[in-house]
């Protein structure tokens, strides 16, 4: 059995579940970074799916966990994400740029 701190959480329908901030510390020790930014500019999309995420609060969330499960890797996706994207390509799309060179592109230029 694995044991670990208690971590925070909210009830939906029903169900207990990990706060949002606390599965992308989980995840950012299994997904490629770039899958990690992807996630984290979900949840700060224009449309997100938890009101009120913003990179500062997941930045706080991370440092209040210091080194444990994923806090480097997340803390390092959290230099690339960017708010109000709207999919996955967008980010993907922005990262290749960024890495090839180009300046950083304007996020949903009309």
């Amino acid at each position: 059995m694995h044991r670990t701190t208690r971590r925070p959480s909210f009830t939906y329908r029903g169900l207990e579940l990990s706060h949002p901030y606390v599965v992308l510390l989980e995840l950012a020790s299994m997904l490629e970074h770039d899958d990690l930014v992807i996630a984290v500019d979900s949840l700060i999309s224009r449309d997100p799916p938890l009101r009120g995420a913003s990179l500062e609060a997941i930045w706080a969330a991370t440092d209040s966990y210091e080194a444990r499960w994923g806090a480097p890797a997340l803390r390092k996706a959290l230099l690339d994400a960017r708010p109000n994207t709207d999919s996955p390509g967008e980010t993907r799309t922005r990262l290749l740029l960024l890495r090839a060179g180009f300046p950083e592109p304007v996020i949903n230029h009309p």
